[in-house]
């Protein structure tokens, strides 16, 4: 999570010390809205408002919280390129954009094929 802001890294870290403190496994929403605050405020295409880094920090978390689970998908779905296909994709988009209709169907696919892993 090296590409992430400090603040959010430590936002992170401290709700997971309380995730695997609660029996229940319920992060609380006093956690959560560190963590939001940490992201910053959601950017607004349509409105112009907002904070474009925090729309970066976003992405950012979505692709780590896809590495870190990576070796799941892989082990459940060995050979399925999905995964990496949507890295790949996630990478390209926050560099220059990418193709609205490539990330619709491979997202579509995706969501088809998480739903069949169990």
């Amino acid at each position: 999570m090296s590409d992430l802001p400090d603040a959010l890294v430590q936002a992170i870290s401290d709700a997971d010390s309380q995730l695997r403190r609660d029996g229940l496994g319920d992060l609380w929403l006093g956690w959560r809205r560190h963590i939001y605050r940490a992201i910053g405020t959601q950017y607004d295409f349509e409105t112009g408002e907002g904070d474009h880094r925090a729309h970066a920090v976003r992405a950012e978390l979505a692709r780590a919280s896809v590495r870190q689970a990576l070796p799941v998908w892989e082990q459940a779905l060995p050979g399925n390129p999905l995964a990496e296909g949507m890295l790949a994709i996630a990478r390209n988009y926050s560099r220059s954009g990418a193709d609205k209709d490539q990330v619709e169907e491979l997202a579509h696919k995706l969501w088809i094929t998480t739903g069949n892993i169990y």
